[in-house]
């Protein structure tokens, strides 16, 4: 393996502490929506706050894809900080995974209940006008 560059290391530091820093962001903006969905109330505002983390996020991880192979190729083990930031990376997605889970799920389940309602008193009102008018 060849030495790591500390030039290398430290650009994988920076985009690591940038993916940090936008995780967090998305974690608190799930527990905002979280929070908002469980009022029944709109989350258009935070949709588009969402996309537009996840492309920062998507673009931040291209830029830096050569970098972070380049130290993994060149460095037998992550150093303690990269290694740390890498975690609470790790730690963090999977929390806003989680997180975005469990909105889809109530979603889902409020689906269920409501399709069935809407049906029904469709159904409802198309009787009721039909024989009304009859």
């Amino acid at each position: 393996m060849n030495p790591t560059s500390p030039n290398l290391e430290k650009r994988v530091q920076a985009a690591l502490s940038t993916m940090v820093q936008h995780y967090v962001q998305l974690d608190q903006l799930t527990d905002v929506m979280l929070a908002k969905q469980s009022k029944s109330e709109p989350l258009e505002e935070e949709l588009k706050q969402l996309e537009h983390a996840k492309a920062l996020l998507h673009a931040i991880e291209q830029e830096s894809l050569s970098d972070r192979n380049q130290y993994r190729a060149s460095a037998e083990h992550a150093s303690p900080e990269i290694r740390h930031m890498s975690e609470r990376a790790t730690e963090l997605l999977e929390r806003v995974i989680a997180k975005v889970n469990q909105m889809e799920s109530v979603t889902r389940q409020a689906h269920q209940k409501l399709v069935p309602t809407i049906n029904q008193s469709l159904r409802a009102h198309q009787m009721s006008q039909a024989y009304g008018k009859a």
